[in-house]
């Protein structure tokens, strides 16, 4: 399912300041994990820095190992915590960020939208995270850097199809122009919250609400990829039609040609 057109259902999404929590009353309280992978350079740290800081560092600043920024929220009276994991793509660090996908509630797959490769390694990590018997709420892939649409390797048609054969989530974002960046971790915690806290909004309309969105999703791949099949069909037909009017054009011509020629020879002969 991709994550796009969400209604919050009545949720205040104002930050708490530690110094100040007796401006209201807490009635529980929750820590949401968020893990977030992938190659090096698609552009993990840049994403986790726009929602954390609205901060967008132009430069390449790799990631040793692990890095760790929080995010806290009101939610209708309810203190909210969200961890968020930036774990290294690197191989050398791989041993080490493995170890931090336990207990994660939400795992981001970051891939970069203009490189292939980084897609294709996705799905490998995807992979190995399942093969780990880790069981996130929800495992997300995103695809970064679709300001450079014009660049794109990876089509979203692809990238949909595999994510709802594989069970997940999917969205693209731009850290650099902070497009969908924040939207998408509301929505994440949104729906964690919508789980974790009944009492605060009407879990089976919402229910109803992601259930019709899934299977609208569904029914546009599908829709979507019935149209490119007959798109190929026809271009096939199209292609066959034109190369035998071509085939024709050139006979027609080599048959003109030769009686052309013919009565040039006897011209000059004469």
């Amino acid at each position: 399912m991709e994550i796009k057109n969400k209604e919050f259902y009545d949720m205040d999404w104002n930050k708490y300041d530690e110094n100040n929590k007796n401006h209201v009353s807490m009635d529980e309280s929750k820590i949401y994990k968020f893990c977030v992978v992938g190659d090096c350079k698609v552009g993990k740290s840049q994403i986790l820095s726009r929602y954390a800081y609205d901060d967008f560092n132009i430069g390449y600043n790799p990631s040793n190992g692990v890095n760790f920024q929080i995010k806290k929220f009101i939610i209708d009276n309810t203190k909210i915590k969200v961890t968020l994991w930036d774990l290294s793509g690197d191989e050398k660090y791989q041993h080490l960020t493995r170890s931090y996908y336990k207990n994660s509630h939400v795992f981001l797959l970051v891939y970069d939208i203009t490189k292939k490769e980084t897609f294709n390694n996705a799905k490998k990590w995807i992979s190995e995270y399942k093969n780990k018997n880790n069981n996130a709420t929800f495992i997300v892939l995103v695809g970064n850097k679709s300001d450079l649409n014009k660049s794109r390797q990876v089509s979203k048609i692809e990238t949909q199809e595999y994510a709802l054969n594989n069970g997940l989530l999917f969205c693209e974002m731009s850290a650099l122009n902070n497009d969908n960046v924040a939207y998408v971790f509301e929505y994440l915690i949104n729906e964690l919250v919508v789980r974790d806290f009944p009492k605060l909004s009407n879990v089976e309309l919402a229910n109803k609400i992601l259930k019709l969105k899934c299977e609208k999703d569904k029914k546009n791949i599908e829709l979507e990829s019935e149209k490119n099949i007959t798109i190929k069909k026809l271009h096939k037909i199209v292609n066959k039609y034109i190369s035998n009017l071509d085939k024709n054009i050139l006979e027609y011509n080599e048959t003109i040609d030769k009686e052309i020629k013919k009565y040039e020879d006897k011209l000059f002969d004469s």
